[in-house]
C-alpha cells in the first residue's frame, strides 16, 4: 500500500463482553464497552507494533476517524466516545442534564440505533445503562473559541460530588488546556462506574470511566481531573503506553499533581485534607517537598522500561506514575518551571497527533536550552532513587 492510497478491510467479529473487570465489561445490564473492537496495528518509523491486552500495561493506537451505530432497547442512556448525531436523543439528554437531574430518561420507543461520530482519535469506547442521570453543561475556552459540550453520567446512589462533576470536568479542562494546550475535541464527558480495586478510572478519547464510588469531593474532582488530562496524553500525543508508560501516565500525573495543589492545597497521596500553608509558604514550596518524599519510594526499577518488565502492580505504579513526576519535577528544577512549562508545551504542539518517542521528546526539551540535559534523561535508566 503506497502512501497515501487506500485500502477497505471488511470482517465481521463477535464480542462477547465479560463480568465487570479492570476496564470493561457489564454488571447486570450496565454495559461498559472497551476494548470491543479488533484494532489495526500502528506502523509507524519503528515498524509495526501488535499487542495482546493486557492487565497490566494499556495501548498504542493509531488515529483515526470513526463512525459507530450501536443499536440497543430504547431505555439505555449511551456515552460515548465522539458526538451524538441523534438531534433529537442528543437534545433529550441536554434538556435532561440541565433542566431536572432528578428527571429520569424515558424510552420513546423499544428499539433506537444511536449514531456517534469522531475525528482524530486513537480508540472509541461506550457505556449504556438504564439508570444513568444526565449532567449537562458547556465550556469554551475563550471567546471565539468552538464551545465544548460537557457531559456527566451517573446514578442515583453516587456520592455527592457527582452534583459538581460537570464543574470537575470543565475545571480539568481549563487547567491542562492553560498548562499544555487547547482541548481539541468538540465534547468531554465522564461516566461513573463501579469500584475498582486496582484504578480510579480508565480515560478514552472524549470520556472517562470513573470507579471511585467513596470518594471525598477533592478526591472525585482530582481523580476526574486526571482521567480527562489523558486527553492530552496519550489522546492527542499519541505515544506507546505499553512500552513508554511514563510517557503518559507520569507526564499526566506531574500536571494532576499541580491541578491538585493549586486548586486544594495538598495531593492525592497525601489525603484529601488541605496541607498547613502558613507553614509551607507556597504550592512551590509544598511540591518540593512531596516529591522530596516520592524520591525515598522502596522502589528498584527504572522509569524507562515497558510495562510488562515491572515485577509487579506496586511497581509499575509508582515509578510510572509517581518516579517519573519525580523526574519532571528535577528537570523543571534545572531549567526553571516557567521555561520547563514553555517546553511542554512545545512539545504538545510539535507532536500533536503524532508518535513521539523518548529521543523525540528529549530533542525538544533539549533544543531549548544551552544547560546539557542529558544526565537527566540519563537518570530515565536509573534504579531506585535519584541521587539529587
Amino acid at each position: 500500500l503506497r502512501s497515501g492510497d487506500s485500502v477497505r478491510i471488511r470482517t465481521p467479529f463477535l464480542t462477547k463482553l465479560p463480568t465487570y473487570t479492570s476496564r470493561g465489561g457489564h454488571i447486570d445490564q450496565s454495559y461498559m464497552a472497551c476494548q470491543w473492537y479488533p484494532k489495526a496495528a500502528v506502523y509507524d518509523r519503528k515498524g509495526w507494533h501488535p499487542m495482546p491486552y493486557l492487565d497490566m500495561g494499556e495501548y498504542y493506537n493509531d488515529f483515526g476517524n470513526y463512525d459507530v451505530r450501536i443499536t440497543l432497547p430504547g431505555s439505555y442512556v449511551v456515552g460515548a466516545t465522539g458526538v451524538l448525531q441523534n438531534e433529537d436523543e442528543r437534545r433529550r439528554y441536554i434538556e435532561l442534564g440541565t433542566s431536572g437531574y432528578a428527571t429520569p430518561y424515558t424510552a420513546t420507543a423499544p428499539e433506537k440505533t444511536l449514531h456517534f461520530t469522531a475525528r482524530n482519535v486513537t480508540d472509541f469506547a461506550w457505556f449504556a445503562d438504564k439508570t444513568f442521570r444526565i449532567r449537562y453543561d458547556t465550556l469554551q475556552l475563550a471567546p471565539g473559541k468552538p464551545v465544548i459540550d460537557v457531559f456527566a453520567f451517573h446514578h442515583d446512589e453516587a456520592v455527592a460530588g457527582w452534583s459538581k462533576s460537570t464543574d470537575f470536568i470543565k475545571s480539568a479542562v481549563r487547567s491542562y488546556s492553560t498548562l499544555i494546550g487547547d482541548y481539541a475535541y468538540p465534547t468531554v464527558q465522564a461516566v461513573e462506574g463501579p469500584g475498582n480495586k486496582s484504578s480510579g478510572g480508565m480515560e478514552y478519547p472524549m470520556i472517562t470511566l470513573i470507579n471511585m464510588p467513596k470518594a471525598s469531593d477533592m478526591e472525585l474532582d482530582v481523580v476526574i481531573g486526571h482521567e480527562v488530562g489523558h486527553n492530552w496524553f496519550p489522546m492527542m500525543v499519541s505515544t506507546n503506553e505499553r512500552d513508554f508508560t511514563w510517557m503518559d501516565e507520569g507526564f499526566n500525573t506531574y500536571y494532576e499533581n499541580l491541578y491538585s495543589v493549586q486548586k486544594y492545597n495538598t495531593l492525592l497521596v497525601l489525603g484529601s485534607k488541605p496541607q498547613p500553608m502558613e507553614r509551607i509558604g507556597s504550592t512551590d514550596n509544598l511540591l518540593k517537598l512531596v516529591y522530596t518524599f516520592m524520591n525515598d519510594m522502596k522502589t528498584t526499577q527504572p522509569i524507562n522500561i515497558p510495562a510488562t518488565s515491572f515485577k509487579n502492580d506496586n511497581e509499575y505504579g509508582m515509578v510510572s506514575y509517581h518516579k517519573t513526576a519525580v523526574w519532571m519535577h528535577r528537570l523543571e528544577t534545572a531549567v526553571g518551571r516557567d521555561a520547563f512549562r514553555a517546553a511542554m508545551k512545545l512539545y504538545f504542539r510539535e507532536w500533536q497527533f503524532r508518535h513521539p518517542y523518548p529521543e523525540d521528546f528529549q530533542r525538544t526539551i533539549q533544543g531549548l536550552f544551552r544547560t546539557d540535559l542529558s544526565k537527566y534523561f540519563a537518570d530515565l535508566n536509573t534504579a531506585g532513587p535519584f541521587a539529587d
